[in-house]
């Protein structure tokens, strides 16, 4: 599986990384997320980023706010490349890829893989394989917290520090 991480763009945790540690990663304001932001530009079930041997690829899931991937907004999924800008409600982050033939067979290019109206009418109920919640150690209540599931303590992540407000 090819390994992948978020890289915070901008803001007080200008450069952090986030880790996508399973094969569906879940971003949303939802308990079962592996990422949950609690920011109001986020939906409950924004996005969800998957995985495979050869590729990361990223697939809104009806947000209100919708994904984008630089500059272009998600229709169905996206293949990520290397350094590609993913705007998550307002919240920016960098794909950053490690040891995979993704970033060896993706030559850059200006404009992400979108494939439009493919399967723009995904529902979250189909994400069969998706791996059960896992417990967190902490419940976040606090408006600007951002926790991954399964994972060891990170940095907080907030809306505000991710767009450069003091």
């Amino acid at each position: 599986m090819v390994r992948a991480e978020l890289k915070v763009v901008g803001g007080k945790q200008h450069g952090s990384l986030i880790p996508l540690q399973t094969k569906k990663f879940l971003v949303g304001r939802e308990q079962d997320c592996q990422l949950r932001p609690s920011s109001e530009s986020v939906s409950r079930h924004h996005c969800v980023f998957t995985m495979d041997d050869f590729s990361v690829r990223v697939r809104d899931l009806g947000s209100t706010n919708g994904t984008f991937v630089n500059g272009q907004r998600v229709q169905g999924q996206a293949i990520l490349q290397p350094g590609d800008r993913i705007l998550i409600g307002k919240l920016e982050f960098e794909i950053v890829m490690h040891d995979s033939v993704a970033s060896v067979h993706y030559a850059r290019t200006s404009t992400p893989a979108v494939n439009s109206n493919s399967d723009a009418g995904f529902k979250i109920s189909e994400l069969a394989e998706m791996p059960e919640s896992i417990p967190t150690n902490e419940t976040l209540t606090e408006i600007g917290r951002t926790q991954i599931l399964g994972s060891p303590p990170t940095p907080t992540l907030s809306e505000t520090s991710l767009m450069g407000a003091d």
